[in-house]
């Protein structure tokens, strides 16, 4: 997205076009009156010295409101023959309009509006709540707050259910089994290139809250449990797990929050050969087609489908191993364990649509 077309850079600029308009017009008047009472002061004394005083004032108030009036439009002239991207210089002057502005608001609502409903997350719903906020057509603002009010009901039975696999976890209920690991419990899969299995929502880190925008581990950290499974798995090291990941990822300590408002993790961190140096990691980003020549050459791959990360590795019958930080992810049919090929977990999950590559330094 261009800086242009953000409503918060386009209303700083509308305010900069106020002041200056403001500005353009009083100072020419305010040096235009000035010179007219000088005359004035000069008349009524019938002072040479005074009238002789204003004739020499005259040329540089004069100058000085004309230049006033049109710098503007001199910098706008002299920005369209030096800047290469002229075109872009005029969409931010042009688009810097109220109902321009306006516009852009309501199409970032929208945008994190779908966001909220796909993720059903406390922390994209906040971000809606606050770009919807941001809307000032009372109709218009009331109607996205009409679907604000259906996500949340949403989340808050997502949010129920959660509640109730956990009392069932520390009662000793019965749980969705995922192969042989338990619901929101980490466990161990099978598979030969060593990665070890993480749940995001494990009651040891699954309630901790690591954003101001409120995202815990349990709603939003699919990516950094992924990368926590490949590097505890290629170290042999346990004491890595999804919150230790975090807190070297955004540079916090326990009980500290960053202020990004959102929990996902960007490809920046975990696929960053320079962040994950501590790991004795190295990073390759890879194609869709390069994935299973990836596993074959015995480097664990994390993969992002459609609003989630996961871990894919192999088995010792050659078959595609799948690590899915959030077992049972959205539907019963979305499982941790043994497949065919990487196509038979795209038809469940989605295409993925970006790929990384570990190994060990």
């Amino acid at each position: 997205m261009s800086i242009c077309d953000s409503a918060d850079v386009l209303s700083v600029i509308r305010i900069i076009k106020i002041v200056i308009t403001i500005i353009k017009i009083a100072v020419p008047i305010i040096l235009i009156l000035s010179l007219l009472l000088n005359y004035m002061s000069a008349v009524k004394s019938n002072d040479d010295n005074l009238l002789a005083a204003a004739n020499k004032s005259a040329i540089p108030k004069l100058t000085a409101a004309i230049l006033v009036f049109f710098i503007p439009t001199f910098v706008n002239i002299l920005a369209d023959v030096v800047s290469f991207n002229s075109d872009s210089y005029s969409n931010c002057i042009s688009n810097a309009n109220s109902e321009h502005i306006s516009e852009l608001i309501v199409n970032d609502a929208k945008i994190y509006l779908s966001l909220a409903k796909k993720t059903l997350t406390r922390a994209d719903y906040n971000i809606a709540v606050s770009k919807v906020k941001k809307i000032k057509d009372d109709s218009e603002r009331e109607k996205y707050s009409a679907e604000l009010k259906e996500i949340e009901e949403e989340i808050k039975k997502k949010e129920e259910e959660r509640k109730k696999r956990e009392e069932q976890s520390n009662m000793g209920g019965s749980l969705e089994e995922v192969g042989d690991i338990p619901l929101g419990v980490s466990g161990s899969v099978e598979n030969v290139l060593g990665v070890v299995y993480y749940n995001q929502c494990d009651k040891r880190w699954g309630n901790i809250k690591y954003d101001s925008g409120g995202a815990t581990l349990c709603s939003s950290s699919c990516g950094y449990t992924s990368f926590a499974m490949i590097a505890a798995g290629l170290n042999n090291d346990m004491t890595i797990n999804p919150y230790t990941v975090i807190k070297h990822m955004r540079n916090i300590k326990d009980g500290e929050l960053t202020h990004r408002g959102y929990g996902a993790a960007p490809w920046g961190e975990i696929a960053n050969n320079s962040k994950i140096a501590k790991y004795n990691l190295s990073v390759q980003k890879i194609s869709r087609s390069q994935v299973e020549s990836s596993l074959n050459a015995g480097k664990p791959v994390l993969i992002l489908v459609p609003g989630h990360y996961m871990v894919l590795s192999k088995s010792s019958a050659g078959n595609v191993v799948l690590l899915d930080p959030f077992t049972g992810w959205g539907s019963k049919s979305k499982k941790s364990g043994e497949y065919r090929s990487v196509s038979d977990i795209e038809k469940i999950y989605g295409a993925i649509s970006a790929a990384a590559a570990y190994s060990r330094k």
